[in-house]
């Protein structure tokens, strides 16, 4: 926006702090200033200050302050320029033109027309709105009731109906002067084929007026009346590209919901136009629409003007599942705080809330979990992380989403949340997030666990996993002590699991093996079988070179403390296992599914409490 030097100032030394701020909040005099409830944070007492002389503001509650045009760009979540335009305009200020030139005719032509189209859409809405009350337009009103849409929120919202008529909006909007070349760029009414003249966009389709942040209706949303629609006709009309509106670059009920944001710390981020209507006229003020789409960079960016804080809340179907995960990359890469709130089965906001109420969903909000849970749940449903294939699966769906995270120190930490949630090594996962942040990518793209180039190999895994001392000792004890080995067998097959989810699973399995047959536990005849296998026959040697113990009875109680360890990681794991699967049933809020689960996690929990623990040692391959 183009403004002489100097006019910032003017306007600045010309505007009334406290009569525009009075459009905004509450203001009482107090002594020489004006005080009120802070529109920032959620008070009891006023801490905010209006200073007239000085024409400053300050908050001493929150530490918010500034001059006039610092409060407008804070409650309109614009920039300076704009700021300076609406303290101007609210101040009876005229703005300036480019003396002469070219530019000035364009620029005041740009305005002009912006300013234009902006009153159309204004006529086209109340037009709209109005023809609910025809009789052609009953069916609509009694559609907007069905959907549980309350008179007042009509009303609030200027929701209207378009007749199942090729012209009643533009011969509506000629009469109002018009012309035919502002009617077409205005994006109400589309050219016929064959050039010759031209019919409305909406017809017979109930009408949603899309505001900007300031709450000037820049653009429509139109759809079809259910006993209107035809195999042909879409179910969504929206309106194109125009000067005042672009798509994916505006939030569904912002002008609404800026202060409500605000206040709560927070957004609801939701889909549709339904999605905000129904939860807003319950009472729920913080919630946004996307417009039926994933998170767009500067629908993300508009939104970080207010809060950056956001509960996602997308359908459950899959596709809503998938619009969720690619807005989570935006709101991630710039800096949000995320949770993601996932509804039961066959439910939206809308139909959620009016069964269910708004303090069912308002607890579903408060309980939902953070990005990093949810995309860890996708990647690690119906899996079994017991598999190291299923582990490199889940990390290489996962390890995109938290390498777009900008501040180092939440990146490492959740790295090492993901490492524990899959129970891998730690410093395995932080390596592959150094390597994933280094690998290059197409400018401007966005990376997702479908178009990693270098995923992470389950040999990677399987080699960087921990083998305990109690597996070094256990084998140590089998292989150099037969008279032992020998009185463990019945043991070794009780505890048979908890052997085989340890790294060094195939070197027990040859020695149970050869323990049945009779057959000697020689390096020579051992090592054959693992000589493609480096970690495994490296552990092997250590294992037979080891100096031990000569009392036969304290070998073998050192055998049952290795196995009772083994024991103790199998139930930790299995722990870990019933702690996601609790997980997963909260989020489908399946309350038969959790209750089973805390009881198997409180059996589990037990039996692991009697168990004596053992340190882990990392053993180099």
């Amino acid at each position: 926006m183009w403004m002489p030097r100097g006019f910032a100032d003017q306007v600045r030394d010309q505007a009334d702090i406290v009569r525009i701020i009075s459009d905004y909040v509450t203001l009482k005099k107090r002594g020489a200033n004006y005080v009120a409830l802070c529109p920032f944070h959620r008070e009891k007492t006023p801490s905010f200050h209006v200073h007239p002389v000085k024409q400053i503001f300050k908050c001493f509650g929150c530490g918010q302050g500034g001059d006039v045009f610092s409060f407008v760009m804070r409650m309109e979540g614009c920039d300076f320029p704009e700021a300076v335009r609406l303290v101007a305009e609210k101040s009876g200020i005229p703005m300036p033109m480019p003396s002469k030139g070219p530019e000035y005719d364009q620029a005041r032509q740009r305005r002009q027309w912006r300013e234009q189209l902006l009153r159309i859409n204004a006529w086209a809405r109340d037009f709209f709105h109005q023809q609910l009350q025809t009789a052609q337009g009953q069916k609509a009103l009694q559609y907007w009731h069905r959907r549980g849409v309350s008179s007042e929120l009509i009303e609030q919202m200027g929701l209207g109906y378009a007749p199942s008529s090729w012209d009643a909006l533009s011969t509506f909007l000629r009469r109002r002067g018009v012309p035919e070349e502002q009617l077409i760029r205005s994006g109400l009414v589309v050219l016929r084929s064959d050039g010759r003249g031209y019919y409305d966009r909406f017809r017979g389709r109930v009408m949603v007026p899309i505001t900007d942040s300031q709450g000037r209706v820049v653009a429509f949303g139109g759809r079809i009346l259910d006993e209107d629609a035809s195999e042909r006709a879409p179910k969504y009309v929206n309106s194109p590209d125009t000067a005042v509106y672009t798509k994916g670059h505006h939030l569904f009920g912002l002008s609404y919901a800026r202060e409500a944001i605000r206040q709560a710390g927070y957004a609801i981020l939701v889909e549709g136009y339904f999605d905000f209507l129904i939860p807003f006229q319950a009472g729920i003020k913080h919630v946004v629409a996307s417009l039926g789409t994933a998170l767009t960079e500067a629908q993300a960016t508009l939104l970080r003007r207010y809060t950056r804080k956001v509960v996602v809340n997308f359908d459950p179907d899959p596709a809503g599942r998938a619009a969720a995960l690619r807005s989570l990359q935006m709101l991630v890469q710039q800096g949000f705080d995320v949770r993601v709130l996932t509804l039961p089965r066959g439910e939206d906001p809308d139909s959620f809330i009016r069964r269910s109420g708004r303090a069912a969903y308002e607890q579903l909000v408060e309980r939902a979990p953070t990005y990093l849970d949810f995309v860890i749940a996708q990647a690690t449903e119906a899996v079994d992380l017991n598999e190291p294939g299923a582990q490199v699966r889940a990390l290489n769906e996962i390890l995109p989403y938290v390498v777009l995270i900008p501040n180092r120190i939440e990146r490492a930490a959740s790295g090492d949340r993901v490492a524990s949630r899959l129970m891998l090594n730690p410093q395995l996962v932080q390596e592959e997030m150094r390597r994933l942040m280094r690998s290059p990518r197409p400018s401007g793209s966005h990376r997702t666990g479908s178009d990693r180039q270098e995923p992470v190999a389950e040999e990677a895994v399987a080699s960087r996993r921990l083998v305990t001392q109690a597996e070094m000792l256990l084998l140590h004890i089998l292989l150099n002590y037969p008279s032992v080995a020998a009185r463990l067998k019945g043991e070794l097959q009780a505890r048979h699991d908890a052997l085989a989810m340890t790294v060094t699973y195939p070197l027990f399995e040859e020695i149970l093996n050869r323990l049945e047959r009779g057959e000697p536990l020689t390096y020579a005849a051992l090592a054959p079988a693992f000589e493609r296998d480096q970690m495994l026959l490296d552990v092997l040697e250590r294992a037979l070179i080891a100096e031990g113990e000569h009392d036969e009875e304290r070998v073998y109680r050192e055998a049952q403390g290795c196995l009772a360890s083994l024991q103790q990681r199998q139930l930790e794991r299995d722990l870990r296992k019933v702690q996601c699967e609790i997980e997963r049933a909260q989020q489908r809020h399946d309350v038969a599914s959790y209750n089973q689960l805390l009881l198997r996690k409180l059996e589990l929990s037990n039996r692991l409490a009697q168990i004596r623990s053992r340190p882990m040692i990392e053993v180099d391959a």
